[in-house]
């Protein structure tokens, strides 16, 4: 139980006091105005903060484990590192908050708002995230193995290097977002929007694109073995150097995608290989001919030699 009564909680905000480290376990602060309080690392495990608002809060290092936070405000909230397994946050506002390295398993959260949010490093794994707008997120490094994102809106987010082993992503709008060096192992993207998405050098193994609309995506390097892309979009897409075994294209609209295997980086490297590998054997063929040049004299011309061609033997050893 809470060590603090919720208008004690509010007399303390309203003096100005710093509310970080209090233990506030089961507390309940329904449609209460905590607008830029200090909470960090503050114990919230079951806090019913429903409607709540905590815009520009400091909740970072908190313990928000299986706290309910549906309908509340925390637009600009910093929330680093913070603990919220197993937290309810349906259409929750999280817009331009910060919840980088943030422990959000078995979480729901369908209908947050989480545009221009940044979640880099964060988990959250196996989480409900249906129809969420993370809309310009910063999710690089995101771990969000086995989550359901049905729905989601992440259009121009950045999830370089992100895991989404395993989720679902059907019907959702990933335009322009970034997906660079992803795990994306066995995740079913059925009928998303992929436009001018960037798969380069990401791993999609196994991976259903099933009616994906993916027109200019970049699939460049990446692995696309075993994935299905039936009835699938991909006019003018990028598949160069991308590693197809298996992959299934049944109905694809590819018209004018680049399937080359060498991007042009590679054919430019191997180019330089050639030039350089043409100039050790022209230099090899040099150094052959003139030490081998007055071996060929003495085959044909008298012994001994002309006098006169010995300072140019000289010269050429």
């Amino acid at each position: 139980m809470a060590d603090f009564t919720p208008e004690e909680v509010l007399q303390k905000k309203g003096s100005g006091e710093s509310l970080a480290g209090l233990n506030l376990v089961r507390i309940s602060l329904k449609e209460k105005d905590l607008a830029g309080v200090d909470l960090h690392e503050a114990n919230l495990q079951y806090a019913d903060l429903s409607n709540v608002d905590l815009s520009r809060a400091n909740l970072s290092g908190a313990d928000l484990s299986y706290a309910n936070l549906s309908g509340a405000r925390l637009r600009g909230a910093n929330m680093e590192k913070a603990r919220m397994v197993a937290v309810e946050m349906t259409d929750t506002d999280l817009r331009e908050s910060n919840l980088s390295g943030t422990v959000v398993d078995d979480a729901r959260l369908s209908g947050c708002d989480l545009s221009a949010s940044n979640l880099s490093g964060a988990t959250m794994r196996r989480s409900e995230a249906r129809d969420i707008n993370a809309n310009g997120a910063v999710m690089d490094g995101v771990d969000m193995e086995e989550s359901r994102l049905d729905g989601a809106s992440l259009r121009g987010a950045s999830l370089v290097g992100a895991n989404l082993t395993g989720a679902v992503l059907t019907g959702a709008d990933l335009s322009g977002a970034d997906l660079k060096k992803g795990t994306l192992v066995r995740v079913d993207f059925s009928k998303s929007r992929l436009c001018s998405t960037g798969f380069v050098e990401a791993n999609l193994m196994n991976s259903t694109l099933k009616a994906v609309q993916a027109p200019a995506a970049d699939f460049s390097l990446a692995n696309l073995t075993g994935v299905n892309l039936t009835d699938a979009g991909v006019q003018k897409a990028i598949f160069r150097s991308a590693e197809m075994t298996h992959a299934e294209l049944s109905n694809a609209d590819c018209a004018e995608s680049d399937f080359s295997y060498r991007s042009e980086e590679h054919t430019s490297e191997l180019q330089s290989h050639s030039f350089i590998s043409y100039a050790v054997f022209c230099l090899k063929k040099l150094t052959f001919f003139f030490f081998f040049l007055p071996l060929l004299f003495s085959l044909f011309l008298p012994t001994p030699y002309p006098t006169t061609l010995a300072p140019f033997f000289t010269t050429l050893l």
